[in-house]
Parts: structure tokens; sequence; C-alpha cells
């Protein structure tokens, strides 16, 4: 994994600049995820073969 993630300017009250960015990093991940399932999801709703 690359540690691409930038340092937030602002972040919820208690939480630190890198606290703030390792939390961006593991919802970035979540995202892609969502992203992929929603995508493979949508190709076999499209591509469903038979009589129902």
């Amino acid at each position: 994994m690359t540690s691409d993630v930038p340092t937030p300017k602002y972040t919820v009250p208690g939480m630190t600049g890198a606290q703030g960015g390792q939390v961006i990093g593991l919802l970035r991940g979540r995202l892609h995820a969502l992203n992929d399932l929603a995508l493979t999801l949508k190709h076999i709703h499209w591509n469903v073969v038979g009589p129902h």
C-alpha cells in the first residue's frame, strides 16, 4: 500500500493530523472496494441468462 495519503488540514476534535491521514487511507480503501462490488453486481445483473 502506498503512503500517498495527505495530512488533512482539519480533523474531528481530539484527532491528530496523522490519525486523520490513517482514517483517510482506510476509508479510501473501503470506497474502492465498494465501487468494485457495485460494478461487479451491475455486470452480473445485466448478464443474467435464463427463463427467470
